[in-house]
């Protein structure tokens, strides 16, 4: 059974400071007073967003994989352009993700 939250705790915060407590609270999806109550009272938090990118950057790191086995079978000259666009855009894909995070 879900306990109704009936006590209230005030506290100051600055403009700048409520919305960058808002704006973790969304990126992890998490309304405001539940963000709060998570990260006041638990150790650490995993968001959706830290799951889904673990799992890009396994997806990614297993096609870089297969693109570079590839590469060794192929004689020296032959679709190496091609293998190496790919990996453009691998390498592309993993600099969107790392500014996302940041």
């Amino acid at each position: 059974m879900k306990e109704n939250k009936t006590k209230n705790i005030v506290i100051r915060l600055t403009e700048e400071e409520k919305d960058k407590l808002v704006k973790r609270a969304g990126s992890v999806g998490k309304s405001l007073s539940s963000y709060i109550r998570e990260v006041s009272l638990k150790d650490n938090i995993t968001s959706k967003t830290d799951i889904q990118t673990v799992y890009e950057l396994k997806k990614i790191g297993a096609n870089i994989n297969q693109l570079v086995k590839h590469a060794n079978m192929l004689p020296v000259d032959e679709n190496v352009r091609q293998i190496l666009a790919r990996m453009n855009k691998y390498l592309s894909d993993i600099d969107r993700i790392k500014k996302n995070l940041l």
